[in-house]
């Protein structure tokens, strides 16, 4: 039979004659078998050869107009083509191959008794459950849909009407990747460096689902967190309403929490509230600093994956902090499909690089993770960040009592506002509450995420006695880390020495720093974080030690952290440092002089 085959390609499909008499496919199947070397046909000027046994059919995952569509492919071994379903044909390497009506019907039917189509959307979970199936059919593209997402190949997506701000290339396409996952998937993880506005991505989210009218949306952090969103979201999306929920007065009602387009609680606040936050259908329910559920076991973790929502957004700049198992139980709250049960996972995957490698590849499609290295090129060379928190009610109270003596005439403005600044920096000795102020606790989760990291960081304060108590709390948080200070009783020729100590030191360090004292002369540029613990009254003294680290030599992006307490002097130094900086850039004249009794008087809201 093999001498008599005659082999034509017509139109794009593979034919086989016999005396011009064209074979069916079975006798054309069998005259493919019988030729060990079957002859090569011509497609477009190119050799390809007729392939002699059935190839296996499977499925290709492509992301389209954000959503996922299954496509039919052939293969041979780990090779593939998708079949394009008007022509019925494919190349694989060098071998050409056609798909007969009844395979075609096959498998569709096999497709059909597990829930799934050709060319009809998806969600991802369909598409992991069919991967863990035993349904006999192969899954590929799966490389190409995490690439497609990590490289940002998606349509963009018009910046939110409700967003008053503008955001970064990177950010945008952040966005862009945050409205595809909102269609094609449960939920997803924002990874990003710290410093790259994942908070600001979240809101831009937000922004779109309100505008869309899908619903009130959830967002749970740490308590010294709640604040900042306030402020932001105020700042940014100031027509969204807003619900911080969280204090001895917050609401009990439904009706009231489903009046707001975005609630923030706390995570302590969502475990206590379990009851009434977990009877609304959220929207979206967007866990920041996720890593506070990275122990599956916890109960802040069970209560966060009882919720029940539409979307789940996870925000967390190390989505591993010390065991695979860390990235197990974020996910599983975004979407539980993926990496499957805990106890399914615990066998498949060790804590080795290697195991870390194929967790990460199965993973990735779902996590946008971008470095700052990676995108150093869309940054402005130092990014500045400034976040509000709450001050405690004992720590509010001695603030008010102060403005009252203020008010009153018992205390001189100019000593009160100093008086009010040290307040806000727990620089009073022995002061009970330093240990767990809100300001404390956010050095150190940034401290945190920057030392996981492998980066150093130097925090400035203004009073002995707060860099003393610094530097205790950041010892105590991080055994075997480099912490040291220099202010006003480091002499200025040991000065540099302790920097090279710093800069020399192989892992994570923090220097703490008087602003004034060394805030000048310094070259610290093996820092890539500077926080300020509190603001100074005169913002170029600020500026100067931010360039302690922003400065010739500096390789990397350099992030500015601004902690402030909010309805404070504080914040009021905050907004008119802020106010100096635009006229600078706007080339208008600013003083750069310590505040005058009128300055104080509006820091202070003080009528003279």
């Amino acid at each position: 039979m093999d001498e008599l085959v005659e082999w034509r390609l017509v139109e794009t499909e593979l034919q086989g004659y016999i005396e011009n008499d064209r074979l069916d496919e079975p006798a054309l199947l069998r005259a493919i078998r019988a030729q060990l070397d079957p002859p090569a046909v011509n497609r477009n000027g190119e050799r390809l050869r007729p392939y002699p046994l059935l190839a296996q059919s499977g499925l290709f995952v492509e992301v389209a107009d954000q959503a996922l569509v299954l496509k039919p492919v052939v293969y041979l071994d780990d090779e593939f083509a998708v079949v394009k379903c008007d022509q019925r044909n494919a190349v694989v390497g060098h071998w050409f191959i056609t798909l007969s009506d009844k395979a075609m019907i096959e498998f569709n039917l096999i497709l059909t008794s597990i829930g799934l189509s050709l060319d009809e959307p998806v969600k991802i979970d369909k598409i992991l459950d069919l991967k863990l199936s035993e349904s006999g059919i192969r899954l590929f593209g799966l490389t190409a849909l995490e690439s497609s997402m990590l490289a940002q190949r998606h349509p963009a997506i018009q910046s939110p009407t409700e967003l008053h701000a503008t955001l970064f290339p990177y950010q945008e396409r952040g966005l862009a990747y945050l409205v595809m996952m909102r269609e094609i998937a449960n939920g997803c993880i924002l990874g990003d460096d710290m410093g790259l506005g994942k908070t600001m991505q979240a809101i831009a989210l937000m922004c779109r689902e309100s505008e869309l009218g899908r619903g009130s949306n959830l967002v749970v952090c740490p308590a010294t967190l709640c604040r900042n969103w306030s402020t932001e979201l105020k700042k940014f999306a100031p027509g969204l309403r807003v619900l911080e929920h969280s204090g001895p007065l917050r609401t009990g009602s439904l009706n009231t929490l489903m009046d707001f387009d975005i609630v923030i609680s706390s995570y302590e606040t969502m475990v206590n509230d379990s009851f009434l936050l977990g009877r609304i259908d959220w929207n979206c329910v967007v866990l920041d600093e996720a890593q506070a559920i990275k122990t599956s076991t916890a109960i802040r973790t069970t209560t966060a994956k009882a919720l029940k929502r539409n979307f789940s957004l996870a925000v967390t700049g190390t989505p591993i902090e010390n065991h695979l198992e860390d990235l197990w139980s974020i996910l599983n709250f975004s979407e539980p499909s993926v990496l499957g049960t805990l106890s399914d996972f615990r066998v498949r995957f060790l804590d080795n690089e290697e195991d870390a490698r194929i967790v990460q590849s199965l993973s990735s499609p779902l996590m946008l993770r971008r470095r700052l290295a990676d995108i150093e090129n869309e940054l402005p060379e130092l990014l500045q960040i400034s976040q509000a928190l709450e001050m405690s009610e004992s720590t509010r109270t001695a603030y008010m009592a102060l403005i009252e003596n203020i008010s009153n005439g018992s205390l001189h403005p100019l000593s009160g506002c100093q008086e009010l600044r040290m307040i806000c920096a727990h620089s009073r000795p022995h002061d009970d509450n330093f240990q767990d102020s809100a300001k404390v606790n956010r050095l150190i989760e940034i401290l945190e995420e920057a030392f996981i990291n492998g980066k150093k960081a130097i925090v400035f304060g203004s009073y002995r006695e707060e860099i003393d108590l610094l530097v205790q709390r950041v010892s105590k948080a991080f055994a075997g880390s480099f912490v040291r200070s220099i202010d006003s009783r480091v002499p200025p020729n040991e000065r540099g020495v302790l920097i090279d100590e710093f800069s020399d030191f192989p892992g994570a360090a923090c220097l703490v720093l008087n602003t004034k004292a060394a805030g000048v002369g310094l070259n610290i540029v093996a820092a890539n974080y500077v926080i300020h613990f509190n603001p100074e009254l005169n913002p170029a003294t600020t500026d100067q030690a931010t360039k302690r680290a922003h400065r010739t030599g500096s390789t990397e992006t350099v992030t500015a952290f601004h902690l402030y307490y909010a309805d404070s002097i504080e914040e009021k130094i905050i907004q008119r440092a802020e106010d100096r900086r635009k006229m600078a850039e706007a080339g208008a004249p600013g003083s750069d002089e310590e505040p005058n009794i009128n300055d104080v008087a509006w820091l202070i809201n003080l009528k003279i």
